[in-house]
């Protein structure tokens, strides 16, 4: 029983540092967009804003379209974060990424542990 226990400690380890070694930076959406010369209002539609938008999706894709047209933007990228058996088969919204004013997540580490989006020539892709 304590074997079973150590193994899955020591599994759960791995899992957990495997997911933060790939992390090898933390971006912030709303940095990215200040950056850029855009103000909270891009988003938040108020320059003060007190809440996250009402609807985020709809404010990502005034500016950079639905997320097909967002997938041929990355289309350069293997596996495509924006194409995929995730954006496929369910309605995804970008926050499940992209979370504003915290460090962007990528739910596919979820299951693809240490998993990297790398710039990859097109026909090495397919």
């Amino acid at each position: 029983m304590l074997r079973k226990i150590l193994s899955l400690s020591a599994l759960a380890a791995f899992l957990c540092a495997g997911a933060a070694i790939t992390q090898e930076k933390e971006t912030f959406t709303a940095d990215r967009h200040k950056e850029l010369g855009m103000g909270c209002e891009s988003c938040h539609e108020d320059a003060q804003p007190k809440a996250a938008p009402a609807e985020p999706g709809k404010a990502c894709a005034a500016c950079h379209g639905p997320m097909e047209e967002v997938a041929k933007k990355t289309g350069e990228l293997f596996p495509n974060p924006h194409d995929n058996h995730i954006t496929q088969a369910n309605e995804v919204d970008c926050t499940e990424c992209h979370k504003g004013h915290k460090a962007d997540a990528t739910p596919c580490q979820n299951c693809h542990v240490g998993m990297k989006f790398v710039k990859t020539p097109q026909e090495q892709s397919k």
